[in-house]
C-alpha cells in the first residue's frame, strides 16, 4: 500500500519493493464488455499466473466460486500449486483467501515451507459472533455461515432450516469413501449403498 501512496495501518513496517501488484478481487458481469463474472476472474487469475515475478504481490479473493464447486476447487489448487512448486526466488508474495476448506481435508496442495496458514481470530459470545481482527496461525474450522446470515437480518427460521441442510449434508458427504476396493481403490458412497439419509 506504501507503494502507492496509501496509508499502511501500522506503527511500524519494513517494506521491500514490487514490480507489480496482480490482483483476483472482487468481479461483476458487464454487459458493456461481455464477459461473465467467472471469465472475468479468470482473465485476472490468467494474468497474475503468467506476468508475476519472484518481486510481485498477488492478493487472490475467493477465486473459483463463479462455477461449480469441484472446478472451482481444482482450478485454485492447481494455480497454488503452480506457484508454489516454483523456486522461491521465482515465487511472488500470494495472500489469499477462500473458503474452500477442502484443500487442505483433501490433500489438494503440496508441502511447501513458503505456504502459511493464518485466519482471523473470532469469538462466540452465545450464538453471536464477534470478530477480534486479530491474524493467528492455523485454519478456520467453520464458515460461521449460520452466525453471519442471523447478523445480516434473515429470518431465524431460515436460518435453522439453512443449518439442518448443512449437517445432513455434511455427513452424507463424510461417508462418501467409507468402502475400498483392492484393484480400484475407494469406491463411492452411491456404488456402496444407497445414502442413510436424504435431505427433505
Amino acid at each position: 500500500m506504501a507503494l502507492i501512496g496509501s496509508n499502511v495501518p501500522a506503527k511500524e513496517a519494513e517494506i521491500g519493493l514490487v514490480d507489480g501488484i496482480f490482483t483476483r478481487m472482487q468481479s461483476r458481469e458487464s454487459v458493456s464488455v461481455g464477459l461473465s463474472t467467472f471469465m472475468i476472474d479468470l482473465n485476472q487469475m490468467a494474468q497474475a499466473l503468467n506476468c508475476s515475478t519472484g518481486n510481485s504481490l498477488v492478493l487472490i479473493d475467493e477465486f473459483g466460486k463463479g462455477t461449480n464447486t469441484v472446478d472451482g476447487l481444482s482450478l485454485l489448487a492447481a494455480s497454488i500449486s503452480f506457484w508454489l512448486k516454483k523456486a522461491p526466488v521465482d515465487t511472488p508474495h500470494v495472500l489469499l483467501a477462500t473458503n474452500f476448506h477442502s484443500l487442505l481435508q483433501l490433500g489438494l496442495l503440496p508441502f511447501c515451507e513458503m505456504l502459511s496458514l493464518l485466519t482471523l481470530e473470532t469469538a462466540l459470545d452465545g450464538s453471536e459472533l464477534v470478530f477480534l481482527y486479530q491474524l493467528k496461525e492455523g485454519i478456520c474450522r467453520s464458515s460461521y455461515a449460520a452466525n453471519i446470515a442471523t447478523l445480516a437480518g434473515l429470518p431465524t427460521n431460515l436460518v435453522q432450516r439453512g443449518v439442518e441442510v448443512s449437517v445432513k449434508t455434511t455427513v452424507y458427504q463424510s461417508n462418501q469413501w467409507v468402502s475400498y476396493d483392492e484393484e480400484s481403490g475407494p469406491l463411492p458412497y452411491h456404488l456402496q449403498h444407497s445414502p442413510k439419509s436424504e435431505i427433505r
